[in-house]
């Protein structure tokens, strides 16, 4: 679960990733370790997963940067939808009581206007 992962994250992966210092991570977002997903039996909440992706996301060579998350696992639909809403809100750096579709609409407007220029 949330603490299990937590310590690998906290003893290995970021020791390891600021000695590295990337510019760049990318990373599989796989859910089925979620609580409730019917293959992984891992037990990680929503609230374990965006924890781990700030402090990958607050590693100082990233600089708030540099950071692909893509989606590739979960088997249980509502699930895995919780899970990816609440890592969408610690990318967009969202208050929990923002709709993050409203922050994707408004991130792609400003993308899509700034191509233009």
């Amino acid at each position: 679960g949330d603490v299990d992962y937590a310590a690998v994250l906290v003893h290995l992966v970021l020791p390891i990733a600021r000695a590295f210092a990337p510019d760049f991570v990318a990373m599989a977002a796989g859910f089925d370790s979620a609580r409730g997903d019917p293959i992984g039996g891992f037990g990680v909440t929503p609230a374990g997963y965006t924890a781990m992706l700030a402090s990958l996301r607050g590693l100082p060579s990233l600089q708030d940067r540099g950071l692909l998350v893509a989606l590739e696992g979960g088997y249980n639909p509502v699930v895995t939808a919780d899970c990816l809403e609440a890592c969408l809100r610690v990318l967009l750096a969202l208050a929990p009581d923002a709709h993050p579709t409203a922050a994707l609409v408004e991130l792609a407007t400003s993308a899509q206007r700034a191509a233009a220029v």
